[in-house]
């Protein structure tokens, strides 16, 4: 049991082949990067259009406030403003450049999400639940936020140690910062019914309509990207991603009278998985 602080590090690649395979999102997708062949035909990817859709939205979801960036500039420039106009002006645009470069990030972060992970293994999810527990002590202390933990050493899963853990970490620090200071958070791990169960209870808000929804349809990451940012949901969608990629499943649902419950779940470990 303990309160707790956060950092994940982005997947990294393996050797490439003198011909590559394709690359899967994680969302069902693959970007063929393969030159084509007889072997290719009949094969269906992501379509032209679907890629045009995607950067589409890309250009759309960061013209507005590069737009905002260059009007608020162009105002400072080119126009006789006092003292407190022009701070006023500078203060603006920081915190447009702030959105720019946090939107930037989550569209890296969506990209490290669905890029192949490290070969998995057999993972004790309650020792990496700990793990994550203990990284972000810090961070929760200076919210006067407090976890309980109950974990079963049962919950054994086969799955890429980089991936699983930055899952649990997005994940955990997802709800400490969506939520109010001083309050509880419930940890529980367990292994039932075929399945690895990572359920958070969090005392915070009910969620809003649409807090934790993403288009999962959408047609590539660009797509999705872009859904997210529009609903202000971009930290949820990169978690998504990472539990798709897991082969996991992830839900939220609002608890009675008020809070939240977060449920990852990811097959159990098999006997003929090995180390």
């Amino acid at each position: 049991m303990g309160g707790d602080h956060i950092a994940g590090k982005p997947p990294q690649r393996g050797g490439e082949s003198a011909r590559p395979e394709p690359l899967t999102t994680g969302r069902g997708e693959d970007l063929d990067l393969r030159p084509p062949d007889s072997s290719d035909a009949g094969r269906v990817g992501i379509t032209r259009p679907q890629c045009g859709e995607c950067l589409g939205a890309l250009t759309h979801r960061f013209s507005q406030p590069l737009t905002a960036l260059r009007g608020s500039l162009e105002l400072a420039l080119r126009t006789e403003l006092s003292a407190q106009e022009y701070l006023a002006a500078l203060e603006q645009a920081c915190e447009l450049t702030d959105h720019i470069i946090h939107l930037l990030k989550s569209l890296r972060e969506l990209a490290d999400a669905a890029a192949p992970g490290t070969p998995p293994k057999r993972l004790p999810l309650r020792e990496l639940v700990k793990e994550s527990v203990e990284e972000l002590r810090g961070l929760a202390e200076s919210r006067a936020i407090k976890f309980m933990l109950e974990a079963s050493p049962e919950a054994i899963v086969w799955a890429p140690l980089d991936r699983l853990r930055e899952a649990i970490l997005k994940l955990l620090l997802l709800v400490i910062r969506r939520g109010s200071d001083q309050r509880e958070v419930r940890i529980a791990v367990s292994a039932t019914g075929g399945s690895a169960c990572l359920l958070i209870a969090d005392q915070g808000p009910s969620p809003r309509p649409g807090e934790f929804a993403t288009d999962s349809a959408a047609p590539g990451l660009g797509r999705l990207f872009a859904e997210a940012a529009k609903t202000h949901c971009l930290e949820w969608a990169v978690v998504e991603v990472l539990a798709e990629s897991l082969g996991a499943t992830l839900q939220v649902k609002a608890r009675d009278p008020q809070g939240r419950s977060f449920l990852l779940q990811l097959p159990l470990a098999n006997q003929q998985n090995s180390f």
